[in-house]
């Protein structure tokens, strides 16, 4: 199908747009803002005030394709949709604006596991978890171009294909949401009230929390846990030297820790004495854009030198009192209930080291609490067995529609006979 395709690069038929604006200078103005982890999470932009951008950024105004720079195996691609607010894009992108091309198509084709491994194959600079395109190997890029009515076709086609898997993919991820809440509810049953439905109870006094078991103690954060900041300033996902710095997308809505893009920092000597994470500690989100996140908690349980950003506060559980597993489960059981969001001391979606440490929890015996963390994986392993069997489905579609792409703007389906 493809014998009468040419072949040419990606700079003969798109338009490199390189204009840049320092953010600062728009004041308060509301802007649409492509930043790569909003993409990479959600597939769309954010809407904020220009002076909460940090660096320059590179000017859109509809109708392009923005390619990341970074990690092209991933396949951070969008395109930009008309807005009636300024549109700035993270210089991490990018900009292309087609000029003999089909818009969609073009996405596609850049979303192919052919592009991504070819640029993934030039990467100029790498870190462990970060790797650099140049931006001329981007619009340098070799590969098959059919006639403009084929290229619609097929762009129509994936439109309609991949609507239709994604469609079921949000379906299943819904099953899965459902089957978190279950599991979840379950937990925060478990580490407010116990194990023992049979014991005698008492009235904590706080509605949130009800009657706990009578035995229970009732303690403030800051008499269990030494509660701290991370390390300040902006990221530098540049950095090749440096220790491992987590931040907000290293811990998951579901309370764990994901390492698979983590940026490097150099940390002064005060730094390293403050800073550096122990096995058993927990950082806690108190700022984030989505009330969901606020109070997300994971658990540190990794070998080597690690710090964390100040949007983390690090906990560490004093031993005597509070076991780290337990208290993992608990601020996670809290968050499930919309506690953390709904807070009085909420502010702004966030949740402070000083309002955090006043926030009073109930304290089992430390015996009680080991006992909980052994058996609450028994008791949420149904749960977390269907939800394996959907996340493996899920991953199979995501397989599915990657490779559907793939031969289809490679010409290996012919759509001609598709209905429109």
């Amino acid at each position: 199908m493809t014998h009468d395709w040419q072949t040419a690069r990606v700079s003969t038929r798109m338009d490199v747009l390189r204009q840049i604006v320092d953010p600062s200078r728009l004041g308060d103005e509301e802007v649409t803002h492509y930043d790569i982890p909003s993409i990479q999470e959600t597939g769309l932009p954010q809407i904020q005030p220009a002076n909460e951008i940090g660096s320059s950024k590179l000017v859109a105004r509809g109708g392009e394709l923005l390619v990341s720079k970074l990690n092209p195996r991933k396949g951070c691609v969008t395109t930009v949709a008309p807005s009636a607010k300024k549109v700035l894009c993270s210089s991490e992108f990018v900009v292309l604006k087609p000029r003999r091309c089909d818009l969609r198509f073009a996405y596609y084709l850049f979303l192919s596991w052919g592009v991504r491994e070819h640029l993934s194959a030039l990467v100029q600079s790498a870190t462990r978890s970060h790797q650099r395109a140049e931006p001329g190997d981007i619009t340098k890029l070799t590969v098959l171009w059919p006639d403009a009515v084929t290229q619609q076709m097929i762009a129509a086609f994936l439109d309609r294909k991949t609507a239709a898997i994604d469609q079921l993919m949000e379906k299943k991820e819904r099953l899965i949401e459902l089957l978190q809440e279950k599991r979840q509810a379950l937990i925060t049953q478990v580490v407010t009230k116990g194990l023992d439905p049979s014991v005698p109870m008492k009235e904590s006094g706080l509605p949130w929390l009800g009657a706990i078991p009578a035995h229970w103690r009732f303690l403030s954060l800051k008499r269990i846990a030494d509660v701290d900041y991370g390390v300040q300033g902006e990221l530098d996902r540049t950095a090749m030297h440096g220790t491992p710095i987590l931040s907000l997308p290293n811990v998951t809505i579901d309370g764990r820790l994901d390492l698979s893009d983590v940026s490097l920092r150099l940390l002064t000597r005060e730094e390293r004495a403050t800073s550096l994470l122990h096995r058993g500690d927990l950082l806690f989100n108190w700022r984030n854009g989505s009330p969901a996140h606020i109070g997300k908690t994971a658990m540190f349980e990794v070998d080597g030198e690690y710090t964390h950003v100040s949007f983390l506060l690090r906990i560490r559980p004093l031993p005597r009192l509070m076991t780290p597993r337990y208290l993992w489960l608990l601020l996670n059981g809290l968050r499930a209930t919309g506690f953390f969001a709904s807070s009085k001391f909420q502010v702004n979606v966030t949740y402070n080291q000083s309002e955090l440490r006043q926030l009073r929890l109930p304290v089992p015996p430390i015996a009680e609490q080991v006992d909980v963390g052994e058996r609450l994986p028994r008791l949420v392993g149904s749960y977390e067995s269907l939800t394996d069997c959907l996340r493996k489905s899920v991953d199979q579609l995501q397989e599915y529609r990657q490779a559907l792409i793939s031969a289809a703007v490679t010409g290996q389906i012919d759509v001609t006979g598709e209905p429109a």
